[in-house]
């Protein structure tokens, strides 16, 4: 399922659902990234 299809299923936009995930999502002081997240971890487009 793609972003936009979620969005578009929960009645929110794309801008909306982001600033709500990064209000949540907690970051690790010693790496900077997403608390949890393996360090090997990439976010890409998916095709």
């Amino acid at each position: 399922m793609k972003l936009i299809d979620m969005c578009a299923a929960l009645n929110m936009s794309v801008a909306g659902f982001l600033n709500a995930l990064v209000g949540v999502v907690e970051v690790d002081p010693q790496t900077g990234g997403p608390m949890g997240w393996p360090s090997a971890a990439q976010l890409k487009e998916a095709s």
